[in-house]
């Protein structure tokens, strides 16, 4: 830890958000993990480490992880403020982070407010070993999005 650049912490509700220079932040997650294993004890935690001067993009991947980042679009609104909405690969239950924690991080971090959507992979068919059968109509995917939002 005597080689790495830190420049701020973050806490907001149960994350510890590390900001440490874009090389060092392989050096605190090697060895296992040792080191952010024993900071989230100190602090009863979860740790999070970010690269300081990466784009918005790799920031938001890096928040996100092991989550897939599909697109992020800038959204103005009528008050003149805007947002950023970030949709996801859907992951099923094991998403590591809640997103309301995200979004404060995102906005005491870098001061973009965010909007996440979450969108499940949109398969029609699947290949059996007899031949191709349909999996969904799109008026049965149509009905999954609409229960899942």
């Amino acid at each position: 830890l005597q080689d790495v650049t830190f420049y701020k912490a973050y806490m907001v509700d149960d994350v510890l958000a590390i900001l440490v220079d874009q090389k060092d932040v392989a050096k605190l997650i090697s060895k296992g993990g040792r080191a952010i294993r024993e900071l989230g004890e100190i602090f009863s935690k979860k740790v999070r480490v970010l690269s300081y001067r990466s784009s918005f993009r790799e920031f938001l991947e890096e928040l996100l992880a092991p989550a897939s980042i599909r697109t992020i679009n800038r959204i103005w609104l009528p008050d003149g403020t805007n947002e950023v909405k970030v949709v996801i690969s859907y992951m099923g239950k094991r998403t590591p982070i809640d997103f309301e924690t995200v979004k404060k991080l995102s906005t005491t971090i870098r001061n973009v407010p965010l909007r996440i959507e979450v969108e499940r992979d949109r398969y029609k068919f699947r290949l059996s070993k007899s031949k191709t059968v349909p999996m969904k109509t799109e008026s049965k995917l149509r009905k999954d999005r609409e229960e899942y939002r």
